[in-house]
């Protein structure tokens, strides 16, 4: 559940209260967190400590047995697939500096916290989102379907034991949403049922400096520190209405680590054909393995006593990176995993670590997704017409090690309210001149001046 650790139905929501952000407790998609906080701050007030604060949630609670088929839960991770390597391609062409730079996204992140705004996107807006993120179910399957996925993916956490560092997956839902906002009890049912999740709403509009640091605070605490500023300065404006966020943690050990005293450095060659000295792990056992015209595959699981996560590496031949890359699709992917096998070899993998970041409302844009970014957007699932989508901000971070790997992802779906667009100030608190005339003939019918708009 999320919100105050005293239960709140959505009738008790209409107080803002001023509350030190330390003292409020969370417990937001499958993790409990200790509280919102401000990363840095010293002993003086900060913005994020006086926001005010106020929940609104559904007195419904969270399904947690929800009823949903094996083939509504391969739509789900079918999609994903398509989507991951839709996005994948639409950004390495939409950014040039992507070509020769390292990149990491979260397509789980992303698919969650647009799930949450397709509930309430009505027309058009969801007809585009639906197809830009490979929703294949209805509305009243999809939402079942991303619980189910939530709690099946819990279910891989596992604690430390004698032999073992613990794994962690956690995901995390939360939606925050302005101040008096005319939220629908409909929307509210549905993320509380299916997203356990209520709604946070904060000040955007008196406060919006210290509504961005509530919400960076509580997505460094659900990634344990490794998103920081997920909402750039200004991301959050006076006209903002409503932010969906996701987070996402994993860290796990390797059901066969590699031994530290093993790594030794080598060269790694670049796109251009030049290299770089890196520390490379090295271990001989049997492995998921598989070869094919051009590539090569290696799945390492995770958890010698589980192995239910796993991570994949895929190897084109010398030369051929840009080749493979441009030619991967969905159902060769697919079919790349069906082809692994347990083989015996030897692996040399470098050790890498690096983070991820970028706004995703253009590309989103160019693969088809455009109403929900203008003013003709339909949200009224979600409180009254007045939502489009102002921007959409995406980090990631990997750290790939001897011991095992460590990711975190984070999505925040930043709503503004349509408004008319304000460029100039015209206060007429001094003497001015005043007409009437007839617009059809130019016929000046009155004309005078305004000295003093108290005289009789």
């Amino acid at each position: 559940m999320f919100g105050f650790t005293a239960a709140r139905s959505r009738r008790d929501g209409n107080v803002a209260r001023e509350i030190p952000i330390t003292i409020l407790i969370f417990v937001v998609g499958f993790i409990g967190a200790s509280g919102l906080f401000c990363s840095g701050c010293d002993s003086t007030t900060s913005p994020a400590e006086t926001a005010q604060w106020q929940t609104l949630r559904s007195d419904l609670d969270r399904d947690l047995n929800p009823a949903v088929s094996g083939a509504n839960l391969d739509s789900l991770a079918a999609g994903n697939v398509r989507f991951t390597l839709d996005l994948y391609a639409a950004l390495l062409s939409g950014k040039d500096e992507a070509a020769d730079a390292n990149l990491l996204i979260s397509p789980l992140s992303i698919r969650t916290a647009f799930a949450m705004a397709y509930g309430g996107a009505r027309e058009q807006t969801a007809t585009e989102i639906a197809r830009t993120l490979h929703y294949e179910l209805d509305q009243e399957q999809l939402h079942p379907a991303f619980n189910a996925l939530d709690l099946e993916l819990d279910a891989r956490n596992a604690p430390a034991s004698e032999q073992e560092d613990p794994l962690e997956l956690h995901l995390a839902n939360a939606i925050w949403g302005k101040l008096d906002f005319p939220f629908h009890d409909t929307y509210l049912d549905l993320l509380a049922i299916n997203y356990g999740s209520g709604l946070q709403s904060l000040d955007f509009a008196g406060a919006p400096e210290a509504s961005r640091q509530v919400i960076n605070g509580w997505v460094e605490e659900q990634t344990h520190d490794r998103i920081k500023d997920l909402l750039p300065p200004n991301a959050i404006k006076p006209s903002t209405a409503v932010v969906i966020t996701n987070a996402v943690y994993f860290k796990g050990p390797w059901a066969s680590p590699f031994n530290p005293d093993a790594t030794a450095d080598d060269a790694f060659t670049l796109l251009d054909a030049s290299t770089r000295t890196v520390p490379f792990m090295q271990q001989a056992g049997a492995f998921n393995y598989a070869v094919g015209d051009g590539w090569q595959a290696l799945e390492l699981p995770f958890r010698e006593d589980r192995q239910e996560l796993a991570m994949v590496f895929l190897l084109p031949a010398a030369g051929q990176f840009t080749t493979f890359e441009a030619s991967l699709t969905s159902e060769s992917l697919v079919a790349m995993l069906a082809a692994l096998t347990t083989q015996a070899g030897q692996v040399q993998l470098p050790k890498f670590s690096f983070e991820s970041s970028f706004p995703l409302s253009e590309t989103l844009q160019a693969m088809g997704m455009v109403v929900p970014f203008s003013a003709a957007a339909d949200f009224s699932g979600i409180g009254d017409r007045s939502l489009y989508i102002d921007e959409v901000y995406h980090k990631t971070f990997i750290d790939v090690n001897e011991k095992g790997a460590e990711a975190a992802a984070a999505t925040a779906i930043v709503m503004n309210e349509t408004s008319i667009p304000e460029d100039f100030v015209f206060t007429a608190n001094r003497p001015f001149l005043t007409l009437i005339r007839d617009r059809v003939t130019g016929v000046v019918l009155f004309f005078g001046r305004v000295l003093d708009p108290s005289a009789g």
